[in-house]
């Protein structure tokens, strides 16, 4: 592909976008897409895809560390209740 192909589509795509026009400018870029060398295709379409794996891996990471806490939590109270059962006999 050539640079001059590369800058013809991305003009395309932000005149329309200039202009408020933002269903032409996605149909130029479906119209378009191919002509795209294949780097920049796969970029085009994993980073929406890595996005959200990089939000469900936080997501994970939240309700792991809020399972540490259920955990320690737990641990406490059973400590507190062999304590009592121990003054209790």
């Amino acid at each position: 592909m050539s640079t001059d192909t590369l800058v013809d589509i991305y003009n395309s795509i932000a005149d329309k976008l200039a202009v408020g026009d933002e269903k032409g400018a996605m149909e130029t870029f479906r119209a378009r897409f191919k002509e795209l060398p294949a780097d920049v295709q796969g970029a085009i379409l994993t980073r929406p895809f890595i996005g959200t794996v990089r939000e469900e891996a936080k997501r994970v990471e939240s309700l792991v560390e809020l399972e540490k806490e259920v955990i320690a939590g737990i641990k406490i109270l059973e400590i507190l209740k062999e304590e009592l059962g121990k003054k209790a006999a």
